[in-house]
């Protein structure tokens, strides 16, 4: 699920009076150009950034205005990598080969040529404890997946992918590889007395689902994962990922003024922010990766 952060500076009020509407622009004071900047640090992998900025109000652009700049990187305070400047698929990113570490505490400061200087931090967080308890097709030929979630006694939050899976032919590496192009919406209900334990819309379709622990802190539960109307297949990848607080928030923030965007009758909704004298992300996530032949 991909955000772009849109900063809106104009307000619409719309009354309506019989079968007329009126239009009001708004003018909002700017308080400058600033930098954008996001980074989900995954653990035991290499750093990645975007860094891009704030424009004018009434300025229209398709794509975010990449910025030109440096972006240092401390674990606990300690300087210990630079990301550098790179292309992949035609997307610009930030990066380094430095691997994130389980425990720790990443800041990230960035400067740019005219623009202030912008920095977040965040704490890795812990892989997530479960087992994929089983992946059979039902009666109703929908593919069934069961997973088994161990949540520890604080406050955690999750994000859960799938995927294909295909057996690697090569003489080494791993026994299953993950096909990343091919990710499967599904649906999700929960068993016996789980069945509150999503705030999810029954019957929709998630190609990536977020959500807290707030219904289970401390328990073990059994949700059961439903793909629906695919072709046949035999193995799948289960990707369960816990997800710091601001990457939570973000994600909650992003969806909400996707959600209420050209809505006139919806509350103004802002994007979560944790970049000090900027704007955009820095969070942390840590994976748990279960492949699975169906039954």
């Amino acid at each position: 699920m991909q955000h772009t952060i849109k900063l809106l500076f104009t307000a619409t009020l719309l009354t309506s009076i019989i079968s007329c509407v009126k239009k009001v622009e708004v003018t909002v004071p700017y308080d400058g150009d600033k930098i954008v900047l996001k980074s989900i640090i995954r653990q035991d992998s290499s750093i990645y950034a975007t860094l891009t900025q704030t424009t004018r109000p009434n300025y229209y652009q398709n794509a975010p205005l990449l910025v030109i700049g440096t972006i240092a990187v401390f674990e606990d305070n300690v300087p210990v990598t630079t990301l550098i400047r790179a292309t992949f698929n035609t997307q610009t990113w930030y990066v380094s080969n430095y691997k994130a570490k389980p425990g720790k505490t990443y800041t990230l400061k960035a400067t740019a040529p005219g623009l202030p200087n912008a920095e977040a931090a965040d704490k890795m967080v812990s892989k997530p404890n479960y087992t994929l308890d089983s992946f059979y097709e039902n009666t109703n030929n929908d593919y069934v997946v069961k997973l088994n979630i161990k949540d520890l006694p604080v406050e955690n939050f999750y994000q859960l992918k799938i995927y294909n899976a295909d057996t690697n032919t090569s003489a080494t590496g791993p026994r299953y590889k993950i096909d990343y192009n091919t990710p499967y919406y599904f649906s999700v209900s929960a068993l016996g007395d789980n069945s509150s334990i999503f705030d999810i819309i029954d019957g929709v379709q998630y190609r990536e689902l977020y959500f807290s622990d707030a219904k289970f802190n401390g328990k073990t539960i059994s949700p059961k994962i439903v793909l629906e109307n695919y072709n046949s297949f035999t193995r799948i990848a289960v990707v369960l990922e816990s997800i710091s607080k601001s990457y939570y928030r973000f994600l909650v923030s992003s969806d909400n003024q996707y959600n209420n965007s050209g809505n006139p009758f919806s509350e103004p909704s802002q994007v979560y922010t944790n970049v000090l004298n900027g704007y955009g992300v820095v969070g942390t996530m840590a994976d748990s990766i279960t492949f699975k032949r169906k039954q």
